[in-house]
Formats: C-alpha cells, structure tokens, sequence
C-alpha cells in the first residue's frame, strides 16, 4: 500500500506538469484561445489535435564571437559555444578574423558593424547554411570558396564585402550596398534582387538572377537575368554578355554589353528605355515591345535590334555600323512603328545600316538615312515630321527609303530626299506638305500589286513638290495636283498611259522636263517662283483647260520664258505677259515663247499684250510654235482669239545654262502665288482683269 500510494502521488505529479506545460504553451500560441471544458466547442477542440500544434521548438539565441583571430570550431572564441542551428550569430567587434573550418548551418548571421574590420572566410571545402537573415554591415567582409557556396533562408543584405569563388550566395530576398564580387561564381535570389552597390565579376563565367531585379548600383557580370520584370533605375549601370528578362524591362540608367563585344538581351515583355541603350559590336537585342521615352537613346552601332511587337519612340535611336569588316547594324520592328523623336540610319564607307518596320509608320518627329543606310516598311507612312535622307549638302548619299504601302504626308510634313544616288520608294504618295528630289535622287511611285493608270493617282499633290536640277520622279501611274505646287528643275516622268493632271494650283520650273502627256488647269509660270525667266520641256501632249493659265515673263531680248512641247498642244483658257525690271522690248523684237509638234485651239484670253502708247506685242500662232511679235501703236487691252499673223520666221536667242536666271535649286514659295489663276480671270470679272494688266509691266 505504501509503494502504490507513492506510485500515485508521482503519477499525478507527472500528469500535473504535463497538463502545464501544454497550457502554458497554447496560451502562448496566440491564433488559437484556450476553450474551457464548458465551451461548446471543446470537444471539437481536443478531438483535432493537428488544427491546435504546440510550439515547443527551441527558440534562437544569440552567440557572439569574442574577438579576435581564430576558428569557428573553437567553443572558446564564442559566448555561448560553437553555433548551431538555432544560433544567432554576430560577429562584429571590430577585430575579427573567423575562419570557417567545418560545416556550420545557424538561424542567422550578422557580420561587421560600423568601423573597424570583420571578417569570415571558409577553408574551401565546407557549406554554410543559415535558415534565417544574413546583414553584412559596412565593416563586415564575407569571402567564400566552396563549390556549395552560402545559403540563406531569408533576406541576405550587404553592405560591406563579399567575394565569392566557384560558388555563390542563394537568398529569398537580396540586397546590396556594398561590394560583391564573383569569380566562376552565382547570385540568386528567389524574390527580389536590389542593387545600389556594386557587383563585379573577375571573369565571365558569373551570373545573377532573381525573381525581380531593381538597380540603381553597377552591375558588370557576365550573365544576368530575371523571370520577371528588370528596373534599371537612374543612375544604374548594368553591363552584361547576357541579359535575360521575362518580364519587362525599365532603363532609366544604361545598359550595355559586357565588355562591349557579342552581347545578347532578351526582353519577354516590354523594354521602356528613358536611360542609354547600347547594341554594340555585334551585340542583339530582342524585345516584346519598345517604348523609347524622351530622353532615351538607344544606339545600335554594328548590332542587330529586333522589336516583335510595336515601338514607340520620342528619344533617339541611332542604327550604325563599326565601318569596313564589322557587322551592320540593323533595327527590325515586326509591329507598328510611332515616332515622335529622331531615328539615324547612319551607315558608314563599307559598313552598312538598315531599318525596316513590318507593319505601319506614324512619324511626326525626325527620320534621317544617311551614308547609304537603308529604311523601309511594309505598310503605311504617315507623316507630319520630317524623313530625309542623306545631308543638305548633298554627302552621305546612296540612300534608300522604302514603303510598300501609301505614304501621306501630312500639312507640315517634309520628305527630302537630299543626296546624290539617294531612291525613295512608294506604293503610293498623297502629299499636302512638302517633297523635295535633290540632284541625282530620284523618287519612284510605283503602285500597288493590282495598280494600273487609271487607278487612284500615284502621286496626289495638294503640298509642294520640287524637282531640283539633275532630280527624278518617276510613276507608271497618273500624276494629279489639286491645290499647291509642283516646281521642275529636274524630271518628273509619267511612264506607259499615264498622265499629270494639274487641276489646281501652280506649275513652277527653269531647266526641267515632264515626260509624259500634261493636262492643266493650273496656273503654269515658267520659272522657280513669279516673275522668273525659265525654260520647261513637255514630252509629250499638252492640253491646257478653260481654267488654266500660262505665263510668260520677259526680262529682255534675251533673258524670256519659253514652253517647248515635243506633241500636240491643244490651247483655251488664259495667257499672260509680263515685263520684268522696267524693260521695255523695240518695235521688230521677236519673242519665241512656244514650241510644239502641232497645235489646236486658242487661248480665251489674252493679258499683258499692251507694252506703252506706242507700242504692243502681236501674239502669232504659228504651225510649230507660238511667237510675240513687237508692233507699232497702243494695242488693244486684252485679246480674244487669233492675233495677226506675219507668216515670217522669228528670230530666237536660245536660253543657254550660263545665263542669269533663278537658281535651278531655289525652294518655290511656301504657298503658290498663280499668275494669273483661274479665280483671277473667271470668279472676280472685269474688276481682276484691270488689276492684273496694271500690274503686267514691272518697275
């Protein structure tokens, strides 16, 4: 009885402290409330022992190295002994020199304070493994050579030192201030990699990779990735061999390749750039999308730039090349291209640069081609900026420029084609700004894969279109201008049926051709802009309609406007003169204004006949040509169909190049100025008629 008694009081002593120490730890647990044996729910409660665990682990607690040089296997260097797994762990007194020589897993690290110097480095062949946080404070300096490398449960932060060899640091989260290099070795951090530091490779056999990355430091590594998305924040420096990012991409600082030479990015989703980009040295990169902000520039010098969906720019984007033996640099967007800033195709002597957009092109800001680079797309031009090629100068030539589709440019848009051997080529052309066909360029319009000459125009002119000396434009479809002006110093060819049609507007030219048969009811005024002695050429028809004017200007008996059509010219609507500089013609002077194959028709009206009291010009249609005979007597104000005829051969001083007349590449006015226009004659009545002929002989 005495031995069950004691058996029964230990028993009840056991069940007592159990029954404790659970209580104390539940009441601990503070998800959970401790339900009394009255609840309702304390059945439930103690028949589901897995909703309710007890936290019995063994809490973490700190264990400070004393100072000093020595090993981390030595008990006697740590306050509470050799660190274990739940260990936190400092080193930090300023004069400590730790050497790792076994395999160690703790909960946490902290390494260095303030000042002075901290230390731990591995023997090569061990593992360290911390479940919790590793902090490397300024003074801290951690340098590791195994193969294994550090592991880390939760954030690792650096601020100090970290040198990794044939290895690498794993973290969730990892942030650098400090300095990290790598050397064959590996960051990777399965959340968020922030860098404001630096991290640096001795070779290029190095990576870093995160879920994200945010950059503000330097990074100069061989390899760098993320799964996700990639801000390289201003001020950020990232140079790599290889960037890779799944998500997008935000540069606000720049970006280039390691060491400059045969990098590759890739970028998943979409590259913003307002930083420098550079493409280099037969560098790629690869993007879902670009949006090139203001501010950014991307240089793709000898590289290869490939854009799958569209690209937005209002920065600058410069495509080039090293020169003779290098790579070209190229830029290919398979979407649509916006530009609202400046884009360089720059090529230079044996090393080529190209452009080309898959789908349509919407520029307001700058394209310029220059030293025979080339640019195209597959689809539409709209343009309200200005696309050049070549230089004003007349350098850098050879250019292309491309669209397959309709290029419109728009009221204040400029195409120019500037250089010697620069070709531009459209499917189509609507322009109500300006186009200017430098010498030895040439624009081609060349219409659709159905187009025929009867179809919608080729070139629809409502702007300003000039054909300098030596300049081409070129069209198997119908020329046609409703408003605005055409000026040809060069050639403006109409091949196969086609015709120009100028319905409207004005028709400028000294020196220049238009090949093909020319329907006018436009204003057509020899010469680069009103009251200019010039010379044009019509191969082929002309037919002048009721509404159309023709303008000869005479500066003296050598220096007058002359017309020569190698068809028939068919003739109605208004014929002008005009005396330059007060020069006053002698009485048996013989102007040739005219000259054609055959001729129909008269003119309707005929201004400027008159020359003073005593003398007038006598307008004679002849059978090849039309002359302005000198006569005796006041003349009459204006004449109606035929003048007198003198039957005799009229003496012609030929127009030759050394003569002083408007410059052959002279810009005509930003707006025609008809002289006379159609309106002139026929919608203001008599009251315009008596304007004009006051104005007919110039002082």
């Amino acid at each position: 009885m005495r031995h069950t008694a004691r058996i029964s009081v230990f028993s009840t002593a056991v069940v007592v402290a159990f029954l404790t120490t659970a209580l104390t730890a539940l009441a601990a647990d503070s998800t959970h409330s401790t339900p009394t044996a009255q609840s309702s729910g304390f059945a439930d409660w103690i028949s589901d022992a897995s909703d309710k665990p007890m936290n019995l682990s063994t809490p973490s607690s700190s264990d400070n190295w004393l100072g000093g040089t020595g090993n981390w296997s030595n008990s006697g260097d740590w306050s509470t002994g050799e660190p274990g797994t739940a260990s936190d762990v400092f080193i930090n007194t300023g004069n400590d020199d730790v050497t790792l020589d076994v395999n160690a897993s703790i909960n946490s690290l902290t390494l260095g304070g303030a000042s002075g110097s901290s230390t731990l480095r591995d023997t090569g062949t061990v593992t360290l493994t911390i479940a919790g946080a590793l902090t490397i404070n300024q003074s801290g300096t951690l340098t590791f050579n195994n193969l294994a490398g550090v592991s880390v449960g939760g954030t690792a932060m650096n601020a100090g030192t970290v040198h990794l060899s044939h290895g690498g640091l794993e973290g969730g989260n990892i942030t650098n201030s400090g300095l990290l290099t790598l050397d064959v070795a590996n960051v990777n951090a399965s959340g968020t990699l922030t860098n404001s530091g630096t991290i640096t490779a001795a070779d290029d056999v190095n990576g870093v990779g995160a879920a994200t990355i945010v950059n503000s430091g330097t990074i100069l590594i061989d390899s760098v990735g993320s799964s996700g998305d990639f801000t390289n924040q201003s001020g950020g420096v990232v140079s790599a061999k290889n960037l890779n990012v799944g998500g997008n991409l935000i540069n606000q600082g720049s970006i280039q390749g390691f060491l400059e030479r045969a990098s590759a990015f890739s970028v998943t989703g979409e590259l913003t750039n307002s930083g420098t980009f550079n493409v280099e040295y037969s560098s790629s990169l690869t993007a879902g999308s670009l949006n090139n902000l203001v501010g950014g520039e991307i240089y793709d010098v000898s590289g290869q730039t490939t854009v799958i969906g569209n690209s937005s720019n209002a920065g600058g984007i410069t495509v080039s090349s090293m020169g003779a033996g290098s790579s070209s640099g190229s830029l290919s967007i398979e979407g649509n291209l916006t530009n609202s800033g400046s884009i360089s195709v720059a090529a230079v002597q044996d090393g080529p640069a190209s452009a080309g957009v898959s789908g349509n092109i919407v520029n307001s800001g700058l394209i310029n081609v220059n030293g025979g680079g080339q640019f195209g797309a597959d689809g539409n031009v709209t343009n309200s900026g200005m696309i050049t090629t070549g230089e004003q100068s007349g350098q850098l030539g050879n250019n292309s420029l491309r669209a397959s589709g309709t290029l419109t440019n728009q009221a204040g848009g400029v195409l120019a084609l500037y250089s010697m051997g620069d070709r531009g080529t459209f499917g189509f052309v609507n322009n109500a700004g300006s186009v200017l066909i430098a010498s030895g360029a040439i624009l081609n319009v060349i219409g659709g894969s159905h187009a025929s000459a009867n179809a919608f125009p080729g070139f629809l002119n409502s702007g300003s279109l000039t054909i300098a000396q030596g300049g081409t434009f070129s069209s198997p479809l119908n020329f046609a201008q409703i408003s605005g002006q055409t000026t040809v110093d060069g050639t403006l060819r109409i091949n196969g049926n086609a015709i120009a049609n100028f319905s409207g507007g004005a028709v400028y030219g000294n020196g220049g051709t238009i090949q093909g048969n020319v329907t006018s009811n436009a204003s057509i005024n020899l010469g680069d802009m009103p009251m200019t002695v010039g010379l044009l050429m019509f191969q082929g028809n002309y037919t002048q309609g009721s509404n159309g004017s023709l303008t000869f200007d005479i500066a003296s008996a050598s220096q007058y406007d002359q017309l020569n059509v190698s068809g028939h010219a068919q003739l109605n609507g208004l014929m002008a003169v005009n005396l330059l500089n007060g020069y006053i013609p002698q009485v048996g002077n013989m102007f040739d204004i005219m000259n054609f194959a055959s001729q129909s028709g008269t003119f309707s009206t005929v201004l400027g006949l008159p020359i003073n009291n005593q003398e007038h010009f006598v307008l004679q249609y002849n059978a090849t040509n039309l002359t302005l005979e000198v006569v005796s007597g006041p003349g009459m104000q204006a004449a109606s169909g035929h003048g007198s005829s003198s039957g005799s051969e009229p003496f012609i001083t030929p127009i030759t190049s050394d003569m002083s007349f408007a410059s052959n590449t002279g810009s005509a006015p930003a707006s025609s100025v008809p002289e006379p226009g159609s309106v002139l004659l026929f919608g203001s009545g008599i009251a315009g008629v008596v304007a004009f002929l006051r104005r007919t002989r110039l002082s």
